[in-house]
């Protein structure tokens, strides 16, 4: 399964769309990465540029990011 974000060099990078033209993902509003299968991102909204990270951190077994703007998806 290929992961919706990629974190490189300080950055959340988006992987390719899956093959339905969806993504199994977000990030919401408090910049909290959430992959676990249940959102369904339609195409033209995934196609959004980068996102920088100010303090990742691995929590309860998930990726939480502070950015430096809210993101809405």
């Amino acid at each position: 399964d290929a992961l919706l974000f990629d974190v490189e060099n300080g950055f959340l990078y988006r992987k390719p769309l899956t093959s339905n033209g969806v993504v199994d993902g977000m990030i919401n509003y408090e910049g909290k990465l959430i992959n676990d299968g249940s959102h369904k991102i339609p195409k033209a909204e995934a196609m959004l540029s980068s996102v920088r990270i100010k303090e990742p951190a691995i929590v309860d077994g998930n990726l939480h990011v502070i950015t430096e703007s809210s993101v809405v998806l």
